[in-house]
């Protein structure tokens, strides 16, 4: 939502794609829009799945404390999308040059990410 009310320019699909693709295109931001809904969808939720079946606990508040993991991952790897010095300028960490909502909004999205996995999985 901070996208679309123009409160950050961080585009997760877009930085996929130049994670993917040496000259990202309208090609490549599909690949980076399929990927993100892949890993959204079954590489993140297998690995969280992993972690609450390890600790034997799945539940809110630890699939926040996973989420503060993962968004804080996120956050330092955000500049490594930055491969194509002449299309913008880099995020920076926690891609706070990309507008003043994206660090909160980046930790928020996962945190509550975390927080709906660890509320809705269930270890038998």
């Amino acid at each position: 939502m901070a996208r679309w009310t123009g409160h950050t320019r961080l585009d997760p699909a877009r930085a996929l794609a130049h994670l993917l693709s040496p000259r990202p295109g309208r090609a490549a931001t599909l690949a980076g829009s399929a990927a993100h809904l892949a890993a959204g969808s079954l590489l993140f939720p297998t690995a969280y799945a992993l972690l609450f079946e390890a600790a034997r606990r799945a539940d809110a508040p630890f699939g926040l404390a996973i989420g503060a993991v993962h968004g804080t991952l996120a956050g330092l790897a955000l500049p490594l999308a930055h491969r194509h010095r002449d299309q913008e300028p880099a995020p920076g960490l926690f891609g706070h040059r990309l507008g003043t909502l994206t660090p909160p909004g980046l930790l928020a999205a996962h945190l509550l990410y975390g927080a709906l996995l660890g509320h809705i999985y269930v270890v038998p």
